[in-house]
């Protein structure tokens, strides 16, 4: 059976229903997401759902979401994160129904992005170039870089390669190797770290980026390092006196920012977060997903603006 978040929705009443299929119901931001989705949808009469997947993403699972949500005549549209272009297009033929499909957050790659009415997101590249404009404007002679990413995340690749580029400061997208002294720039070699979408293996790569390799620019295109907030103060302050002249340099990539990760900037432990405004993200769905029902024409692609906190400052949107 397709389980689904409702907690706080109403049971009857909505005009349509869709569906919100996102990588795991367990993270933050993709909560943000459906309530950003279903307070739009509210004013409307209609209702979004939350497709019930707790835990570590899994794009099998994923698929299987998307061929139940397509097949249980519910919904009158879903709005998926791909993990898998291949997984999910086979579900979606496979299903076959005759409900509108857009993707938000993370899109079909090229040769699957016509089964999407629309993409609705960031441009994860232009992420990426935020992220290396900070640095580069703190050290603009150069200097060694450490990376931390994930495997097999075509939008965190988008965001690597926006970051080489920014820093190495040549005409078209970077490859996927590491700085060799491009732009005054050279990657240390324990870096990209992988963080397996694990706290406390993040954590442990994090306490030995900012304490023993003698960076100058650490780059997290995820929050990973900030996910538990205490432990990340914890690692960062036997280099304290090093972060107030920001050696390193610490830019994070976020969703939702809570209290604590905020004080990580006030306490200048962090340097500055480059985010994306997913409870924004969700109502853009939703006016996607109410579009497509109705018929209506979609422009290929909404691009949200990425926002850059830095200390005691609101995000700014660029």
């Amino acid at each position: 059976m397709l389980a689904l978040l409702t907690l706080a929705l109403p049971s009857t009443g909505a005009a349509d229903q869709f569906a919100i299929i996102g990588k795991s119901s367990s993270d933050a931001n993709f909560i943000a997401v459906w309530r950003g989705c279903n307070e739009a949808a509210e004013t409307r009469g209609d209702r979004c759902d939350l497709v019930d997947m707790p835990g570590a993403a899994n794009f099998h699972r994923q698929a299987a979401a998307v061929g139940e949500a397509l097949g249980s005549g519910r919904f009158s549209g879903v709005a998926i994160s791909v993990m898998s272009s291949e997984a999910i297009a086979k579900a979606i033929r496979s299903a076959d129904a005759a409900i509108p499909v857009i993707t938000f957050d993370s899109p079909f790659d090229d040769g699957h992005a016509a089964l999407s009415r629309t993409y609705v997101g960031i441009d994860n590249f232009a992420f990426g170039r935020e992220a290396g404009r900070l640095v580069r404007g703190w050290h603009p002679e150069g200097g060694i870089l450490c990376l931390m990413t994930e495997r097999h995340d075509p939008n965190l690749a988008r965001r690597v390669r926006g970051v080489r580029f920014e820093l190495a400061g040549v005409e078209g997208e970077a490859g996927d190797q590491p700085l060799r002294g491009e732009g005054g720039w050279v990657e240390h070699d324990r870096c990209p770290w992988y963080s397996s979408d694990s706290a406390d293996r993040s954590l442990y790569q994090t306490r030995i980026t900012l304490n023993s390799l003698g960076v100058d620019a650490f780059v997290s295109v995820g929050h990973w390092p900030i996910l538990d907030a205490a432990g990340y103060a914890a690692a960062a302050r036997p280099a304290r006196a090093r972060l107030a002249a920001r050696q390193p340099a610490v830019v994070v990539g976020v969703g939702q920012v809570s209290d604590a990760q905020k004080q990580l900037l006030d306490m200048g432990l962090v340097h500055a977060y480059v985010g994306i405004d997913f409870p924004l993200m969700g109502q853009w769905v939703y006016r996607a997903l109410r579009a497509a029902a109705d018929g209506e024409a979609l422009p290929r692609k909404t691009i949200l603006p990425v926002a850059t906190r830095r200390p005691s400052s609101p995000p700014e949107a660029r």
